[in-house]
């Protein structure tokens, strides 16, 4: 019987395979490709900040003199909000801590009970020779806990879109009108307050 040699190895020598194959690596390479840009694409997500506001007060007295003079001021208006005690007074680094808060009452909600309640704040203030400094910041919503289901905290008031997620029970979109509302409530009136203290701080500069 005649031997008619070895059979050639169709698969590994066919044109249509070579095309397949290469078709196959190629569109690996563009899934690949697609799935990086839509990463890339993909928007960061937005870093929100806690709102906040300062003023820097140039005053003829020296760092001593300036920190009696900013106690003195604060007496007369951040002492005079509701909830205001001083946290602490640091002679040798020329350092005021207070607290105070806003009574704060939604002006969008027909059902107001629940947000009902405070925005507490921080002031900071750093006396220096001829300077003080004033910031107000901290701003911390709470909701009114005897309101019937208990409060709707927003807590820490932030800058931007914020909420980034809903409140309980609430739609993103009301959330996020809701806690605009509290922060311009906020800014409202500690900046009327935060004006006013250095407006007196001005006043007590020797001319």
């Amino acid at each position: 019987m005649a031997s008619c040699g070895p059979c050639p190895n169709i698969l590994s020598t066919s044109p249509h395979l070579d095309n397949f194959r290469s078709m196959n690596r190629w569109l690996l390479f563009a899934v690949l490709c697609l799935g990086y840009l839509q990463g890339w694409a993909q928007p960061s997500p937005v870093q929100l900040r806690p709102i906040g506001m300062s003023e820097e007060v140039g005053v003829a007295m020296n760092k001593a003199q300036v920190l009696v003079a900013a106690e003195q001021v604060w007496a007369n208006t951040f002492g005079q909000e509701p909830g205001a005690r001083l946290l602490a007074v640091d002679g040798n680094n020329g350092t005021i801590e207070g607290t105070a808060r806003v009574n704060y009452r939604s002006t969008i909600l027909a059902n107001k009970e629940e947000t009902m309640g405070s925005i507490t704040y921080l002031i900071s203030i750093q006396a220096r020779n001829g300077q003080c400094n004033v910031r107000v910041h901290g701003f911390k919503h709470t909701g009114n806990r005897s309101a019937t289901g208990g409060g709707l905290n927003m807590g820490a008031l932030m800058e931007g879109e914020a909420p980034a997620e809903r409140y309980p029970g609430v739609g993103l979109g009301l959330s996020q009108r809701m806690h605009n509302d509290a922060r311009k409530v906020a800014l409202n009136r500690s900046g009327e307050v935060l004006r006013a203290f250095v407006s007196r701080l001005r006043g007590l500069s020797p001319p």
